[in-house]
């Protein structure tokens, strides 16, 4: 066998023992109402509505002054100390590590880093400031309407619905609970109801702590004759971590952007779950790991992955020899999906879409290249790209059958896996009640490290899950 091909294999078996998902079956979407789907060949017309109810906006806490900027100094130092001795044990000169003055390095970097810290503590009217900007540009925000905005743009850009934003004083209140018969006059078939119970950051104590920005996004597809909650979910997003002076700076404008981004992504993933089907990403199967590693969804072929076995990235850069590159996957439906879910080899109308990122830390950064619908199995980037440039990029298969629009979830690998704030993790167990009827959690297990990938607990991919490209 080859190298490669023995390297595949070893990955694909310890990536599909560690997921012990291997062979799962593919997505399946709630049924909608048989009515709105037939006879129709125009996208199916759904009334999202925003409803008010954010539960948690928790503001970071600090221990704010020049004690804890010393200590925390102090700390770094004591760090930056112990790696330098450790360079000077395993450099050229290691008999340095003898020397007398050695022993004077680990206190004079703590000391050093100590009145460093000391003088960029917080301090408390600082912090308050920092917690007011926040606080002010959190509430300016309007959290339910700029999500629901996102989701009727998913929705609309899939071809198979349009999304239009219904404020909720046009809806009839009655025991808590709304009556959507009215939007059916109105050609509607479905109502999707979109809650943010949860907007705030990662709590972490010290002088300008690192924070993460935590959302939660609640839907309930709704039918609208009869009242019925057809399918519900919430989904849930982490940022990178940020200094707290960072998330402040120019009016929150760092704040501002990041929540827009977790809105697009998270409206995306609504639209993916409630609509389209695509709970979570098929995993490997033992039918295919003899011969190639398998991704999570459809598998890529070029660029060829360049796989990484151990250490902390899923795959590695592939330099491409074009900055207009070729990309290619695998047809859909692969056979060892047919086999898991026989329905699928009625699948009809199948496209594929495309999307190349930026790379950017922790997410993929600015979406500069998207083709929906294409018909093959691969494309070639019809704009140039720039040079010396790392690229991520992602494919998905959209299909029918029996006349109901379906979707993969984004390919992806499964690892590195991720670490989740504590925030995040809870946001995400947690299933929630909403007028008497249950928000499912994402499908994650409490568990092991193990699932929390986009393959399994993310609802959100980061870029180190995603395949990468450096053109040349």
């Amino acid at each position: 066998m080859h190298r490669r091909q023995v390297r595949g294999t070893v990955a694909a078996l310890l990536a599909c023992a560690a997921l012990s998902g291997c062979g799962s079956s593919p997505p399946k979407a709630p049924e909608l109402p048989a009515g709105i789907l037939t006879g129709t060949a125009q996208p199916i017309s759904v009334a999202v509505i925003p409803v008010r109810g954010l539960t948690d906006a928790a503001q970071p806490t600090y221990a704010g002054d020049a004690a804890t900027g010393v200590a925390k100094g102090a700390l770094d130092g004591a760090a930056a100390g112990v790696g330098s001795l450790g360079a000077l044990a395993t450099g050229p000169s290691g008999m340095l590590l003898f020397h007398p003055g050695a022993l004077l390095l680990v206190p004079t970097m703590m000391v050093l880093f100590g009145i460093v810290g000391g003088f960029q503590a917080t301090t408390p009217e600082q912090a308050a400031q920092i917690q007011q900007i926040i606080a002010d540009r959190l509430e300016a925000m309007r959290p339910e309407e700029s999500a629901a905005r996102r989701v009727a743009a998913a929705l609309t850009e899939t071809g198979a619905f349009r999304g239009e934003v219904r404020p909720i004083d046009e809806v009839r209140q009655a025991d808590a609970d709304a009556d959507y018969r009215g939007l059916a006059a109105r050609g509607f078939g479905v109502a999707l109801e979109v809650r943010i119970p949860r907007l705030s950051f990662s709590m972490a104590r010290g002088s300008d702590p690192l924070l993460a920005l935590i959302v939660t996004v609640d839907g309930r597809l709704i039918d609208v004759e009869t009242g019925r909650v057809i399918a519900s979910r919430h989904a849930s997003y982490q940022s990178p971590r940020r200094k707290s002076t960072e998330w402040a700076q120019n009016d929150g404008q760092l704040l501002f952007a990041e929540v827009d981004r977790a809105y697009s992504v998270l409206g995306d993933r609504l639209v993916e779950v409630l609509l389209l089907g695509a709970e979570w990403t098929p995993t490997p199967s033992w039918e295919t790991i003899a011969a190639k590693f398998s991704a999570c969804g459809l598998q890529p072929k070029q660029p060829v992955p360049n796989w990484v076995l151990f250490g902390s990235t899923g795959v590695a850069d592939t330099v491409v020899d074009s900055r207009f590159p070729m990309l290619a996957w695998e047809q859909f439906p692969p056979k060892q999906w047919v086999s898991y879910e026989p329905s699928l080899s009625e699948a009809k109308a199948i496209t594929y879409d495309v999307r190349v990122w930026r790379d950017a830390e922790h997410l993929a950064g600015d979406l500069v290249y998207e083709r929906i619908g294409l018909a093959a199995t691969s494309h070639r980037v019809e704009h140039e790209l720039e040079p010396a440039t790392r690229y991520l990029w992602s494919v998905r298969a959209r299909y029918n059958v029996a006349g109901r629009p379906r979707a993969t979830r984004w390919t992806v690998t499964p690892t590195p896996y991720f670490f989740p704030a504590a925030e995040l993790a809870a946001a995400v167990s947690a299933p929630r009640i909403e007028a008497g009827s249950v928000v499912a959690a994402a499908p994650c297990a409490r568990g092991g490290q193990e699932r929390w990938t986009p393959c399994k607990c993310l609802d959100f991919i980061p870029s180190a899950n995603l395949f990468r490209f450096r053109t040349p």
